[in-house]
């Protein structure tokens, strides 16, 4: 500070003023060093006048207020615009203050704090921690920026992307609607049904509300394409452009209009009824009369890309170098085998962890032993959906055994233990979970009282039921340690406290017959392993038994799990 343009001190008077005073900080040679009567003694008296002057004025005002001040009253912002690079130092200076002004608006701090936050993040080495950019306006390059933000401005080209987005009506989805004018909007809940309805307040709210946002969208659509001084160029995606063309030849009204769902619904009538849009009309199949199309005094052009001609560009491009390390193989210059070794080289480098970027930062324990598993054992074998199907979808016809065995689960989970004494208090049971709507009467039907009666009144279930600990569909997340670390992520069935030790359960609703229950357990094996890790990691204690329970058959089998932990 002593020796920029706030002190003006050279290195020899900064010296003069060390050697000349026997204090041990250098503040304190500075403070002696006023007191000298000499040239060096008034000019250090003037810069600490000009310090304590700084300092009663940063006791009145606020962070960014007095550090504008300092600023200017030091005329230091002024003398950046002379030095070199000038307009980027003054960038630079214009961020910093951007971050006191947000440092001040939530902590309310003093300089000194303010100071040791940005000596915070430069140790941390943030991003925010860059030089400010200093385009202008009229820099030729290329800007991506919202369409709020492009208000005002116009540009030679502009792109407009992604008009077959639909608009986003999340705030539509909140519990509670609120509206300026209509008021309140919420959900009526019946806690003892556990049901929710749309109120009439709320469907009134949601649909001025949703009028109101399709009005907003459509004046910042009309933003967006004012931009454009030379050259407008629009993209979007459609599912279905020869049904969707023939739903844009539909005649306009207002009532349709507040139906759209995305830009393209309101630009789309538009551009069937263009003189220059006679090969989307063909795509489409319609004909139009002649006085019914438009012609404007704009040029219009349409094309149109289709999944797969894309896919055909993407590979053309990333067959060019290919194409030309053949070129540079019959050309004149093969004799020169360092070039030919040098492309080579590039062009059939691969990137050494080129598996770990097709594995996911989380995976479940499903997904991990399928990847582990051989594919000949799963050959013939039929692996389970990955999405399971819409309720209303499982309201109609037989339910799937996937959803047989995941509405056993559910009732598993949260039947109450103390009243498994006979068939019928189990039917007693799932006749309340029907009521109270946790699972419907179809899944409460192609549950067998009987069945679950039989396992719970095994050996195995009565140890279930005399444990002071249980956990059922215990869900986890543990970190897996080898070559391609990750989380793994599972849910337990079923596992309780006995003697010190877990008892881990599994059980299983698929068929299964009785001379394929070694191969049966094998291949559940694996899982079992995974949950065994799991169990003993997250809670220290050991785990001394894994069974595997059938409900088909009725049967427990002990399952032998190894030793060697795959987590950390």
């Amino acid at each position: 500070v002593l020796r920029s343009s706030f002190g003006h001190f050279s290195a020899d008077e900064l010296t003069d003023i060390r050697l000349n005073s026997t204090e041990r900080t250098y503040s304190g040679a500075f403070i002696r060093a006023c007191e000298d009567p000499g040239k060096l003694g008034k000019k250090a008296r003037l810069f600490y006048k000009k310090l304590n002057h700084w300092r009663s004025h940063m006791r009145k005002l606020s962070l960014t207020d007095f550090m504008w001040w300092l600023l200017s009253d030091s005329g230091f912002y002024a003398l950046c615009s002379a030095m070199p690079g000038g307009r980027q130092r003054q960038a630079n200076i214009r961020i910093l203050m951007k971050r006191a002004a947000e440092f001040n608006a939530v902590n309310d701090g003093a300089l000194f704090e303010f100071l040791t936050y940005i000596d915070l993040i430069k140790f941390n080495k943030s991003n925010d921690n860059g030089p400010a950019r200093t385009l202008s306006e009229s820099d030729d390059v290329v800007r991506m920026m919202s369409i709020h933000k492009s208000k005002g401005l116009e540009f030679p080209i502009v792109i407009l992307a992604g008009l077959g987005k639909p608009f986003n009506r999340r705030d539509l989805q909140t519990p509670l609607l609120m509206h300026r004018s209509l008021g309140l909007g919420p959900l009526f809940a019946d806690p003892h049904l556990r049901i929710k309805r749309h109120t009439l307040a709320r469907i009134a709210i949601r649909e001025k509300s949703r009028i109101e946002a399709l009005s907003e969208e459509m004046r910042i659509l009309y933003v967006a394409m004012t931009r454009a001084q030379q050259k407008l160029i629009m993209t979007g995606t459609v599912s279905d452009l020869p049904g969707k063309i023939k739903q844009w030849n539909e005649p306009m009204h207002p009532g349709k209009l507040i139906q759209a769902s995305q830009a393209l619904d309101w630009l789309g009538p538009v551009w069937v009824r263009l003189l220059e849009a006679e090969g989307l009309r063909k795509l489409g199949e319609i004909t139009l009369r002649t006085e019914d199309l438009i012609e404007d005094q704009s040029h219009w052009e349409f094309q149109v890309w289709s999944r797969a001609s894309l896919l055909q560009q993407e590979k053309e491009v990333s067959d060019q170098p290919e194409k030309l390390r053949e070129r540079l193989m019959h050309s004149e210059e093969q004799k020169n085998q360092a070039v030919i070794r040098f492309f080579d080289q590039r062009f059939h480098w691969q990137y050494p962890y080129q598996q770990e970027t097709k594995m996911p930062g989380k995976i479940s324990v499903s997904e991990l032993i399928k990847h582990d598993i051989d594919s000949s054992f799963l050959e013939g074998s039929t692996l389970p959906q990955k999405l399971a199907k819409p309720l209303f979808q499982t309201k109609k016809g037989h339910l799937t055994p996937a959803e047989k065995g995941t509405a056993l689960h559910y009732f598993l989970q949260y039947a109450d233990l103390k009243r498994m004494t006979s068939p019928a208090e189990i039917h007693r049971q799932l006749s309340e979970m029907v009521q109270k709507e946790m699972i419907n009467q179809q899944e409460a039907d192609v549950m067998n009282p009987e069945v679950i009666w039989q396992f719970y009144n095994s050996s195995i279930g009565r140890r279930l039921r005399s444990s002071q600990k249980i956990f059922r569909e215990l869900p986890f997340v543990i970190e897996k340690a080898d070559e391609q670390a990750g989380l793994v992520q599972g849910v337990i069935d079923c596992c309780f406290l006995e003697n010190g030790g877990w008892v881990l359960i599994d059980y299983k609703t698929d068929a299964v017959s009785p001379v394929a229950l070694p191969r049966w357990m094998e291949r559940h094996r694996p899982q079992l392993e995974q949950y065994r890790q799991a169990l003993e990691k997250l809670t220290g204690i050991h785990v001394k038994e894994v069974l595997l329970y059938s409900l088909y058959l009725n049967r427990t089998v002990n399952v032998p799990v190894n030793q060697n932990n795959k987590f950390k």
